[in-house]
Protein backbone atom coordinates (compact mmCIF):
# COMPACT_ATOMS: atom_id res chain seq x y z
CA UNK A 1 0.00 0.00 0.00
CA UNK A 2 2.91 2.45 1.11
CA UNK A 3 3.86 2.81 -2.88
CA UNK A 4 0.66 2.48 -4.21
CA UNK A 5 -0.77 6.08 -2.38
CA UNK A 6 1.96 8.09 -3.28
CA UNK A 7 2.29 6.39 -6.49
CA UNK A 8 -1.73 7.42 -7.19
CA UNK A 9 -1.04 10.90 -6.08
CA UNK A 10 1.35 11.34 -8.29
CA UNK A 11 -0.51 10.24 -10.85
CA UNK A 12 -3.10 12.83 -10.08
CA UNK A 13 -0.88 15.67 -10.06
CA UNK A 14 -1.03 16.16 -6.41
CA UNK A 15 1.23 17.32 -3.65
CA UNK A 16 0.95 16.12 -0.16
CA UNK A 17 -0.03 18.92 0.87
CA UNK A 18 -2.79 19.33 -1.58
CA UNK A 19 -3.99 16.24 -0.60
CA UNK A 20 -3.45 16.84 3.58
CA UNK A 21 -5.81 20.27 2.57
CA UNK A 22 -8.62 18.65 1.06
CA UNK A 23 -8.55 15.54 3.74
CA UNK A 24 -8.36 18.25 6.65
CA UNK A 25 -4.95 16.47 8.00
CA UNK A 26 -1.35 17.32 8.53
CA UNK A 27 1.32 16.74 5.40
CA UNK A 28 3.15 15.21 7.96
CA UNK A 29 0.03 12.24 8.56
CA UNK A 30 -0.15 11.77 4.28
CA UNK A 31 3.23 11.35 4.50
CA UNK A 32 2.72 8.66 6.92
CA UNK A 33 -0.14 6.67 5.06
CA UNK A 34 2.11 6.46 2.63
CA UNK A 35 5.18 4.93 4.34
CA UNK A 36 2.08 2.79 5.83
CA UNK A 37 3.15 3.98 9.45
CA UNK A 38 -0.05 3.90 10.31
CA UNK A 39 -2.09 2.76 7.88
CA UNK A 40 -5.13 5.00 7.10
CA UNK A 41 -8.12 4.54 9.04
CA UNK A 42 -11.31 3.55 6.53
CA UNK A 43 -13.13 6.67 6.54
CA UNK A 44 -9.86 8.51 5.12
CA UNK A 45 -9.52 5.24 2.76
CA UNK A 46 -13.01 6.44 1.22
CA UNK A 47 -12.24 9.83 1.29
CA UNK A 48 -8.27 9.20 -0.52
CA UNK A 49 -10.59 6.92 -3.15
CA UNK A 50 -13.10 10.13 -3.80
CA UNK A 51 -10.61 12.17 -3.99
CA UNK A 52 -8.39 10.09 -6.38
CA UNK A 53 -11.65 9.19 -8.35
CA UNK A 54 -9.75 5.47 -8.01
CA UNK A 55 -11.45 2.12 -6.04
CA UNK A 56 -10.05 1.20 -2.47
CA UNK A 57 -9.01 -1.93 -3.68
CA UNK A 58 -6.41 -0.22 -6.10
CA UNK A 59 -5.83 2.25 -3.50
CA UNK A 60 -4.49 -0.64 -0.95
CA UNK A 61 -2.59 -2.53 -3.44
CA UNK A 62 -4.76 -4.66 -4.81
CA UNK A 63 -3.79 -3.47 -8.56
CA UNK A 64 -6.46 -5.70 -10.50
CA UNK A 65 -9.18 -5.04 -12.89
CA UNK A 66 -12.44 -6.46 -13.13
CA UNK A 67 -12.84 -8.34 -16.21
CA UNK A 68 -15.96 -9.90 -15.97
CA UNK A 69 -18.79 -11.17 -13.86
CA UNK A 70 -19.56 -14.65 -12.85
CA UNK A 71 -22.32 -16.38 -11.57
CA UNK A 72 -22.36 -18.18 -7.94
CA UNK A 73 -24.20 -21.03 -8.08
CA UNK A 74 -24.65 -21.42 -4.39
CA UNK A 75 -25.87 -17.72 -3.67
CA UNK A 76 -28.20 -18.23 -6.71
CA UNK A 77 -29.69 -21.51 -4.59
CA UNK A 78 -30.06 -19.54 -1.76
CA UNK A 79 -32.00 -16.57 -3.28
CA UNK A 80 -34.20 -19.05 -5.07
CA UNK A 81 -34.83 -20.83 -1.47
CA UNK A 82 -35.52 -17.72 0.66
CA UNK A 83 -37.58 -15.89 -2.53
CA UNK A 84 -39.84 -19.20 -3.59
CA UNK A 85 -40.00 -21.38 -0.47
CA UNK A 86 -39.74 -19.57 2.30
CA UNK A 87 -41.59 -16.45 1.02
CA UNK A 88 -44.47 -18.01 0.56
CA UNK A 89 -44.86 -19.20 3.64
CA UNK A 90 -44.62 -15.38 4.75
CA UNK A 91 -48.55 -15.19 4.31
CA UNK A 92 -49.72 -17.21 6.73
CA UNK A 93 -47.34 -16.20 9.02
CA UNK A 94 -48.12 -12.53 8.51
CA UNK A 95 -52.34 -13.71 8.45
CA UNK A 96 -51.03 -15.54 12.37
CA UNK A 97 -49.46 -12.54 13.22
CA UNK A 98 -52.36 -10.52 12.47
CA UNK A 99 -55.14 -12.93 14.28
CA UNK A 100 -52.60 -12.29 16.86
CA UNK A 101 -52.22 -8.51 17.03
CA UNK A 102 -56.22 -8.65 16.70
CA UNK A 103 -56.43 -10.70 20.02
CA UNK A 104 -54.38 -8.93 21.74
CA UNK A 105 -55.84 -5.35 21.16
CA UNK A 106 -59.14 -7.14 22.38
CA UNK A 107 -57.09 -8.15 25.21
CA UNK A 108 -56.02 -4.21 25.78
CA UNK A 109 -59.28 -2.96 25.56
CA UNK A 110 -60.98 -6.03 27.51
CA UNK A 111 -61.07 -3.47 30.74
CA UNK A 112 -61.99 -0.16 29.24
CA UNK A 113 -65.09 -2.19 28.02
CA UNK A 114 -66.07 -3.48 31.38
CA UNK A 115 -65.34 -0.06 32.71
CA UNK A 116 -67.29 1.60 29.95
CA UNK A 117 -70.30 -0.99 30.64
CA UNK A 118 -69.69 -0.43 34.96
CA UNK A 119 -69.89 3.83 34.45
CA UNK A 120 -72.23 4.48 31.68
CA UNK A 121 -74.52 1.20 31.70
CA UNK A 122 -74.29 0.45 35.35
CA UNK A 123 -73.56 -3.07 34.90
CA UNK A 124 -71.90 -4.79 37.80
CA UNK A 125 -69.09 -7.19 37.66
CA UNK A 126 -67.73 -10.00 40.20
CA UNK A 127 -64.54 -9.93 41.40
CA UNK A 128 -63.33 -12.51 39.29
CA UNK A 129 -65.03 -10.87 35.78
CA UNK A 130 -62.64 -7.56 37.12
CA UNK A 131 -59.53 -10.50 37.69
CA UNK A 132 -59.96 -11.66 34.54
CA UNK A 133 -60.16 -8.56 32.54
CA UNK A 134 -57.33 -7.42 33.88
CA UNK A 135 -55.34 -10.68 33.00
CA UNK A 136 -56.68 -9.85 29.70
CA UNK A 137 -54.90 -6.86 29.58
CA UNK A 138 -52.01 -7.79 31.19
CA UNK A 139 -51.68 -10.80 28.83
CA UNK A 140 -52.48 -8.23 25.87
CA UNK A 141 -49.64 -5.88 27.32
CA UNK A 142 -47.33 -8.81 26.60
CA UNK A 143 -48.83 -9.68 23.15
CA UNK A 144 -47.34 -5.96 22.26
CA UNK A 145 -44.03 -6.55 23.46
CA UNK A 146 -43.68 -10.13 21.82
CA UNK A 147 -44.87 -8.67 17.99
CA UNK A 148 -42.72 -5.70 18.82
CA UNK A 149 -39.21 -7.85 19.39
CA UNK A 150 -40.78 -10.58 16.73
CA UNK A 151 -40.90 -7.23 14.13
CA UNK A 152 -37.67 -5.76 15.12
CA UNK A 153 -35.82 -9.20 14.32
CA UNK A 154 -37.54 -9.87 11.50
CA UNK A 155 -36.75 -6.38 10.09
CA UNK A 156 -33.13 -6.36 11.01
CA UNK A 157 -32.91 -9.93 9.15
CA UNK A 158 -34.30 -8.82 5.92
CA UNK A 159 -32.44 -5.29 5.98
CA UNK A 160 -29.43 -7.53 6.46
CA UNK A 161 -30.51 -10.13 3.60
CA UNK A 162 -30.44 -7.07 1.29
CA UNK A 163 -27.62 -5.34 2.33
CA UNK A 164 -25.57 -8.37 2.49
CA UNK A 165 -27.03 -10.65 -0.62
CA UNK A 166 -28.15 -8.49 -3.22
CA UNK A 167 -24.97 -8.36 -4.79
CA UNK A 168 -23.98 -12.00 -4.45
CA UNK A 169 -25.36 -14.03 -7.23
CA UNK A 170 -22.77 -11.91 -9.44
CA UNK A 171 -19.53 -11.74 -8.22
CA UNK A 172 -16.15 -9.78 -10.10
CA UNK A 173 -13.56 -11.70 -11.40
CA UNK A 174 -10.26 -9.89 -11.31
CA UNK A 175 -6.62 -10.10 -13.13
CA UNK A 176 -3.86 -7.93 -12.94
CA UNK A 177 -3.92 -4.47 -14.06
CA UNK A 178 -0.94 -3.68 -16.82
CA UNK A 179 -0.45 -0.08 -16.68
Amino acid sequence: MENNLKSIRLEKGLTQQEVADELNVTRQTVSHWEKAQPLPPALALVDLSKLYNESISRIIGENRMITKKQLNFMALVGVLTLNYFLIPYLIPILSFLLIFIFFILVGVAFPFWNLYLFIFKNQSFTVIETGESFLYFGLGMLGIIVIYYVCKKSFKYIKSYIRYNIHSVLYETYEPNVK
